[in-house]
């Protein structure tokens, strides 16, 4: 029992850190509408979460970025 609900939790923080991360290496890359989408995605889900500001400001230098190009 406690195994699967330490599998479980590694499993959940794995996945939540995945899309910040990736959010942040679509915006390195050049992918703005990939990365907007995505900042979006999970602003939409998780308005008020942990993470949000990092969203939001993820968010906004993706649409600076974008509209610049």
């Amino acid at each position: 029992m406690m195994k699967n609900l330490l599998l479980t939790f590694l499993l959940f923080s794995i996945i939540a850190c995945s899309s910040l991360k990736t959010t942040q290496k679509l915006l390195a890359v050049g992918n703005f509408d990939q990365s907007i989408n995505t900042a979006l995605g999970y602003l939409q889900k998780n308005r008020y979460g942990k993470k949000a500001p990092q969203y939001h400001q993820l968010l906004h230098e993706a649409y600076t970025k974008a509209v610049d190009q």
